[in-house]
């Protein structure tokens, strides 16, 4: 008795796979897997290294005059309403968009490249905002309080403003999860 051939691949969905195949017949709900996987482990990266150059450069433009912190934020505020989503699609489109002939670079400098990318466009905006925070502690009595006791700048960044700015960072660290 002869086998034949029911059908060949693309398989639609549910009748092999519960979400179908590609056209080598590879299952698309665990291709769809494999990639999350890369896809949440990039977006992980981007967000640590946002947060992380951000805080570090925040916390030394907070402490800038009023008259440099206002032009710092009069430069970067239009970048916030430009959605970076846009800016970065126009940067990386070459770069992540597969040519018909394939890629010709590895893997690991199109993921490099595009976090790197991903960091430096949201680092202004988050600087800024987490400056702005750490300036709106500032301008509390208890700093003004600590200042008249003798407290170093260092010991009222420790002591004082991070502890009151933690919490947002982390609120931002998930809102930069999400909009990543």
């Amino acid at each position: 008795m002869k086998k034949q051939i029911q059908s060949k691949a693309p398989y639609p969905p549910l009748t092999e796979f519960a979400l179908g195949s590609d056209r080598y017949g590879y299952d698309l709900g665990y291709v769809m897997i494999v990639g999350a996987k890369w896809t949440i482990g990039i977006t992980l990266i981007v967000v640590i290294f946002r947060m992380l150059f951000s805080i570090i450069i925040s916390s030394f433009i907070y402490s800038l005059n009023n008259k440099i912190f206002n032009i710092i934020k009069t430069i970067f505020d239009p970048f916030s309403v430009v959605p970076q989503t846009i800016i970065a699609y126009f940067i990386l489109f070459r770069i992540l968009w597969m040519p018909s002939d394939g890629f010709h670079t590895p893997f690991w400098q199109r993921a490099v490249f595009e976090t790197f990318i991903l960091v430096i466009l949201a680092i202004p905006n988050v600087t800024v905002h987490i400056s702005s925070e750490m300036r709106q502690v500032e301008k509390e009595l208890f700093i003004e309080a600590s200042k008249t006791l003798g407290s170093s700048k260092p010991y009222i960044f420790f002591k004082h403003i991070l502890p009151h700015v933690y919490e947002k960072w982390i609120l931002l660290y998930g809102q930069q999860f999400i909009t990543k």
